[in-house]
């Protein structure tokens, strides 16, 4: 295995964006495998289930919008908020164990673990919920980013997993 596993996750970016490029893409020469989705394939849904490694009908994630009882609102999942009033489904009694089913992944892996996040997203109930307590950090640009991750894997001195996650194609379609 490598010594240094670096995940990108470019929140949005289907193959339906990559098969038609160039085949000298950037992209598309650097492609060496796809992932296929689980159902739905929303955001909170499939983010959810890479964070634990469950099926949505495990973790408890099935779609951006749920209605948790405990709270008596439907929640947005991923901002953790009432939907329709942005009130903190915190506020309204919800717990993030009671949101999300099944523990993140993270803290069982054997590597040295690190997280980045755009900054609004990185101290979120939820980037707390993927990251299960390993360490995470902010970035204010995906450059400012990417080159924290080259800065980490070449220093590192024990193998690492660094996740990188940008929602700029999400957020642009």
């Amino acid at each position: 295995s490598s010594e240094h596993l670096v995940f990108v996750l470019v929140d949005g970016l289907g193959m339906s964006l990559i098969e038609p490029l160039d085949p000298d893409s950037f992209l598309k020469r650097n492609l060496s495998t796809s992932l296929t989705t689980v159902f739905p394939s929303s955001s909170a849904t499939a983010i959810t289930s890479l964070a634990s490694d469950e099926w949505p009908s495990v973790h408890g994630v099935t779609g951006r919008w749920t209605y948790f009882p405990e709270a008596s609102a439907v929640g947005e999942v991923l901002p953790f908020v009432v939907r329709g009033n942005g009130q903190s489904l915190s506020a309204a009694g919800l717990t993030p164990d009671q949101a999300f089913l099944a523990p993140s992944l993270l803290p069982r892996m054997t590597r040295d673990v690190f997280s980045l996040f755009p900054e609004h997203l990185w101290s979120s109930v939820y980037s707390e919920y993927f990251t299960g307590g390993t360490p995470k950090a902010a970035y204010r640009s995906l450059p400012e980013g990417i080159n924290q991750v080259v800065e980490r894997v070449a220093s590192a001195n024990v193998p690492t997993y660094t996740y990188l996650y940008t929602p700029r194609v999400d957020d642009m379609a």
